[in-house]
């Protein structure tokens, strides 16, 4: 299964996963947004005439590191995810200073990494695995202890040395049940539910995307995306308050076509998936809300004749501001795993001859791109990290 196969099969259980939220939240019932979002008229530009300080950072280890899945930025330290969930790598500035593998069934191990957090003042890492939550101290990773807890999560966020921000969802015998599942705050020491801030309905995971909670300033932004309309909420967890930052539905191109969300409603995982192969016009919603330069900025993934074009939409005011980002003479699809200081940050991992597509085209940052790939042992990852100018 090539990457884009691979991306598309996560991307379609995912949006299983939040199908019903939205039906929760707004009904069954067709009515859209004011605001109409359309992804036909993209403008294609070179990411490097359109954006500054532009960082290539390769990161340095002096083992082989699997495919990234994942990255979370702190002040101290920036974590990345394996791409099999075994392997947490903590980094310091560039260079990977300890590794948390930790994969067994004993005291302090786990099968896979399912969710993960870090927070800065206890310098704790906090592993979710089925459920248990695991404390790691950093960097050494040794191991702290652990909570039983009776959720799972899609998303975490340590608030401070005390709490949790967690996306939770709840079992009963096996089966889905309608009890309050969504954000709560979980207590560090026991792993408890402290407060329920925000309900959610069904086990739909929020439609959060994992790396889809974010915190700014003393609030937490979400998304709730995917079937008629699209949000981004604005949540404070002390209050459990919430107000939108942004809401629209896409032009009717883009809405999810009527027989996926039938067969989504029907927990019909295989033929949905065979279906959304056949139908690759439309897009699943929003991802990676952040607030870049004051702006608020999200990406949008429609796909088309099984073209991945990834689009960073910018609200300006009441205006929205549609660019999709590539590197002149090659494969690279350009958006952001994560922001830090108004700079977006894209993991490469992959093998350094499969970026250059058309030589004789390839702009200065294709060729600086390929040369530092090349030169990274093991074929690890590099960073690129790209500030989106004010006045785009």
């Amino acid at each position: 299964m090539n990457t884009i196969s691979k991306i598309k099969s996560l991307m379609g259980f995912k949006m299983i996963l939040s199908i019903s939220f939205i039906f929760f939240l707004f009904g069954c019932r067709e009515k859209y947004s004011e605001n109409v979002l359309d992804l036909d008229e993209i403008e294609e530009v070179d990411l490097s005439p359109l954006t500054s300080d532009i960082d290539i950072i390769p990161i340095k280890c002096s083992v082989p590191m699997e495919g990234i899945r994942e990255i979370k930025i702190f002040d101290d330290y920036t974590f990345l995810l394996g791409l099999k969930r075994k392997d947490l790598y903590c980094v310091k500035n560039d260079s990977v200073i300890s590794i948390l593998n930790a994969v067994g069934r004993g005291h302090g191990e786990y099968t896979y990494i399912d969710d993960f957090t870090y927070d800065e003042d206890s310098k704790i890492l906090y592993v979710r695995n089925n459920e248990r939550l695991l404390k790691y101290s950093v960097p050494s990773m040794s191991f702290l202890g652990s909570s039983d807890i009776t959720y799972t999560t899609i998303g975490m966020i340590a608030l401070n040395p005390d709490e949790i921000l967690a996306n939770c969802s709840f079992w009963e015998d096996d089966t889905y049940k309608e009890c309050f599942n969504g954000l709560c705050v979980v207590s560090t020491a026991t792993g408890e539910i402290i407060r329920r801030c925000f309900k959610s309905g069904f086990y739909d995971g929020l439609c959060l995307y994992e790396d889809d909670v974010v915190k700014y300033n003393d609030e937490i932004i979400m998304p709730v995306a995917g079937v008629y309309n699209n949000k981004v909420i604005a949540l404070d967890p002390e209050t459990g308050g919430t107000k939108d930052l942004d809401y629209f539905c896409f032009s009717p191109k883009w809405r999810l076509p009527k027989d996926l969300i039938k067969l989504a409603l029907k927990w019909d995982s295989f033929n949905y998936c065979q279906e959304e192969e056949k139908r690759t016009v439309f897009c699943d919603g929003l991802h990676s809300p952040a607030i870049i330069n004051s702006r608020l900025t999200y990406w949008c993934y429609p796909e088309e004749d099984g073209s991945d074009k990834p689009v960073l939409v910018i609200k300006d005011k009441e205006k929205y501001i549609k660019r999709h980002f590539f590197v002149s003479g090659t494969s690279l699809r350009i958006n952001s795993y994560t922001v830090k200081n108004n700079s977006c940050i894209k993991v490469l991992s992959k093998d350094a001859e499969s970026i250059i597509t058309d030589p004789d085209n390839a702009s200065d940052l294709a060729k600086e791109i390929y040369r530092v790939m090349k030169a990274q042992p093991f074929n690890n990852p590099i960073l690129l990290s790209y500030t989106v100018d004010k006045n785009i």
